[in-house]
């Protein structure tokens, strides 16, 4: 009855021999991050055989997909470097360069009827023969493209020039011989910038956005932005005029040392949280029915705000333009500015002036002008406004409404409660302790 004991005993350690000396795998890792191992690139390069050319393109797109480029692109005479020619497609530059030749043509154009779903990014473009990226508008039926970190450089004509609904980042456009970046359909643009182009930095359709983009030393507009569009965090510099739109919000912006105006609008427009520096004009021209609110205006060598019929200006400083401060036309309200040392030494410059009938100035600062408040319409509403300093305080014609007392220093100081000249309670400028 033991033999069955003494058989188990021998296979348990017939099994413990052979398991240790069974070689063993390494017990620590290898050092370093443990990475995946790489499978096929699932784009599609371009080049001759993937994407091949035809008469008028080096390499043409004509599938839906992701591609590539592997090296830089070099053009050649009457052709555009890449045609897009499908929907659904992402073009990704890889860094690389798409560069021009003499009587090339777009380094990248986009022919696709009604295209859908285009994206093109991440590299440069350079001295092409028309425009570095360009959209082909085919019989009103433009394409829509998303271009992302593109810089496109020293082309003939403009350095991006989209078509329709397209939005446009971090991308850059400098010395093109048109514009650097034009947007025809309603498009968004963001973080972008042009410089040094023959003609505008920025060129947009309607009911587009603009932000954080700056227009540098371009030879006509920094900015134009059609009807209805919103331009927020946005500079013009060194342009001939800094922006010019029409029924639009710009929010935020700066116009400085541009040859002409700083920023020329049209009807309708507000503009609010901004400046106009050292332009060579006028600061703002805004035409009629526009809003001005919270703006700066400085040493422009015109008038710092001019402003037509129905406008509205309010809570801005005006310092040290060489022309008039504010220039208000008809029917305009003018409350709350700060206005100094406006109109140099001509003597038929003021801080603010009055073209025009029924507009209502109220409650404005103004200091040490050839004229403090100049109104030569009739049937304007001046009041509650404070002038000093100024050669002429007050040239008011006749047929307005407006009340001047000169008010005389208290004799003494005070502290505490009360003191001073008795206002009496019915005086609109009396100040009160409760």
């Amino acid at each position: 009855m033991r033999q069955p004991a003494r058989l188990l005993s021998a296979a348990l350690a017939f099994t413990l021999i052979f398991s240790t000396s069974l070689p063993a795998g390494p017990l620590s890792p290898p050092t370093g991050p443990v990475a995946p191992t790489p499978g096929p690139e699932p784009r599609i390069p371009i080049n001759a055989s993937t994407t091949p050319g035809n008469a008028s393109a080096l390499f043409r797109i004509t599938q839906p997909g992701s591609y590539y480029l592997t090296g830089n692109i070099t053009g050649s005479a009457n052709m555009h470097g890449i045609q897009i020619a499908a929907n659904g497609v992402t073009l990704d530059l890889n860094g690389f360069e798409l560069r021009g030749a003499v009587n090339s043509l777009d380094g990248i154009n986009v022919s696709t009827s009604r295209g859908i779903n285009i994206t093109i990014r991440n590299g440069s473009i350079r001295a092409w023969g028309d425009c570095g990226i360009e959209c082909e508008n085919n019989a009103g039926n433009p394409p829509s493209v998303n271009v992302f970190d593109v810089a496109s450089s020293a082309n003939s004509r403009h350095g991006i020039a989209t078509q329709g609904r397209s939005q446009i980042d971090r991308c850059r456009a400098d010395d093109n011989g048109g514009s650097g970046i034009v947007a025809i359909g309603s498009s968004v643009i963001n973080n972008s910038a042009a410089y040094s182009n023959t003609l505008d930095g920025f060129d947009v359709n309607a009911d587009s956005i603009l932000s954080g983009c700056l227009a540098s030393n371009n030879g006509n507009r920094g900015f134009y932005a059609a009807i209805g569009s919103a331009i927020f965090n946005c500079t013009a510099s060194n342009n001939t005029t800094g922006f010019v739109t029409q029924g639009s919000r710009i929010e935020s912006c700066l116009a400085h040392d541009n040859s002409a105006i700083g920023f020329d609008l049209f009807t309708g427009c507000s503009v609010i949280n901004s400046g106009a520096y050292r332009n060579g004009t006028i600061g703002i021209d805004a035409s009629s029915n526009s809003l001005v609110s919270n703006y700066t205006s400085n040493e422009n060598s015109g008038i710092g705000i001019n402003a037509f019929s129905g406008s509205h200006i309010r809570s801005c400083s005006i310092n040290n333009n060489a022309g008039t401060g504010i220039v208000a036309s008809s029917n305009c309200t003018v409350f709350d500015n700060s206005l100094y040392n406006n109109g140099g030494v001509n003597p038929a410059f003021a801080n603010i002036q009055v073209s025009g009938s029924d507009s209502r100035i109220e409650n404005n600062h103004c200091l040490d002008a050839p004229i403090g408040i100049l109104v030569d319409g009739t049937g304007n509403f001046i009041a509650r406004n404070i002038c000093s300093g100024n050669t002429v305080n007050w040239n008011i014609a006749a047929s307005n409404v407006c009340l001047v007392i000169l008010a005389a220093p208290t004799g003494v100081g005070f502290s505490g409660d009360s003191g001073g000249i008795s206002p009496g309670s019915t005086n609109p400028n009396a100040n009160y302790t409760y």
